[in-house]
């Protein structure tokens, strides 16, 4: 039996918060202060800024799109007759919506690097040194392993993590084996082992997912209803990850995307759960996948323009907003002229307009 259609309310709920971590994600890498010589420590204002929006913010980025990649992959009866097809046809789609743009954007990223470091002044602009051969293993590691693509680590663990994806379905179906594994996720991640196909932490999250997906599905989807708790538990979460008390500032971290989500109900008005969100919110993988060259360009502009820290914090709290600036002119113009290749990078996503 496939699970229940899930709400509107839950669904726009999903895909505003994506967006809304998918800026935040721009937010780290707009991180500027290197360029000014600076740190966080030594960047007063600048610092903080940067602290907060990168480091206490932006940081929730990638555990919540984990948490709910591996969500919306269990959201099913993990119990069914059918359980094993319904996972096997999610997996199908995965190749689409996500290993597909995965190597489309990597082969991309891999291109425009080998090229952009054969010429000095582009390179610099780039934050590339030495020119970068073109080699097969340098081509396969570049498409395959996002040697050059940096921000595609995410989409790596994330396709490893979902072709293991049905050895969690025996384990899901019984409480004391998901507490076994519980553990055993939990131990890998604070000892010293290293599990080299995908990042410990990664895999802490997308578990999280999945057990709320099985076992605390009507609270992950509930909306409207303002719980206050959730509100002083996601404060609580960010004081603790502030002071970056050991050990506890990592647990906060995994469950700071959940409290959000929950804390999310006392924001959002419920309005604008009701309206489809406009067509660039829903363009979140685009987002994330195109943010990454143009922002560095956009941070080596304003470097040109001014030294200071109120510049240095002003610069970069404007670098995502001129980046969304960018993200959304070429989204609307790719989509436009040619909608069939902006749907293949992004998975086969909308391309719905307003």
């Amino acid at each position: 039996m496939n699970p229940p259609k899930p709400t509107t309310a839950f669904s726009h709920k999903a895909t505003i918060t994506s967006f809304i971590m998918a800026v935040s994600v721009m937010y780290i890498h707009a991180n500027n202060l290197v360029y000014y010589g600076l740190t966080t420590e030594t960047g007063g204002a600048a610092g903080l800024a940067v602290r907060f929006c990168s480091g206490l913010v932006g940081s929730m980025a990638v555990p919540f799109f984990f948490m709910l990649s591996a969500y919306w992959l269990f959201r099913m009866d993990i119990s069914g007759a059918t359980v094993r097809d319904t996972l096997a046809g999610k997996l199908r789609r995965k190749l689409r919506t996500v290993v597909l743009p995965y190597l489309l954007w990597n082969a991309f990223g891999t291109v425009f690097y080998m090229a952009i470091t054969h010429v000095p002044a582009l390179a610099a602009m780039m934050n590339n040194g030495e020119a970068i051969p073109v080699t097969p293993g340098n081509l396969l590691a570049g498409v395959f392993l996002y040697k050059y693509y940096y921000t595609f680590w995410y989409l790596k663990d994330l396709i490893v993590m979902t072709a293991l994806s049905p050895l969690l379905v025996p384990v899901l179906r019984r409480r004391w084996s998901t507490a076994l594994v519980w553990a055993a996720v939990l131990a890998v991640n604070f000892l010293p082992i290293n599990l080299k196909i995908v990042q410990s932490p990664s895999l802490v999250s997308f578990y999280l997912g999945a057990y709320l997906a099985v076992y605390h599905r009507d609270m992950f989807e509930e909306t409207g209803r303002t719980d206050k708790r959730f509100m002083l538990l996601f404060a609580a979460f960010c004081v603790v990850r502030w002071l970056n008390v050991p050990v506890l500032a990592d647990v906060c971290l995994w469950l700071s995307p959940l409290a959000l989500w929950k804390f999310l109900d006392a924001v959002l008005p419920q309005r604008l759960l009701a309206a489809e969100p406009c067509w660039f919110v829903r363009q979140s993988f685009f987002l994330y996948a195109v943010h990454a060259i143009p922002l560095t360009v956009v941070q080596h502009l304003f470097v040109r323009q001014g030294a200071g820290i109120a510049w240095v914090a002003v610069s970069y709290l404007l670098t995502p907003v001129v980046m969304l600036g960018i993200a959304y002119a070429a989204a609307r113009l790719l989509n436009g002229a040619a909608p069939r290749f902006y749907a293949l990078i992004c998975g086969g996503r909308s391309n719905q307009r307003c």
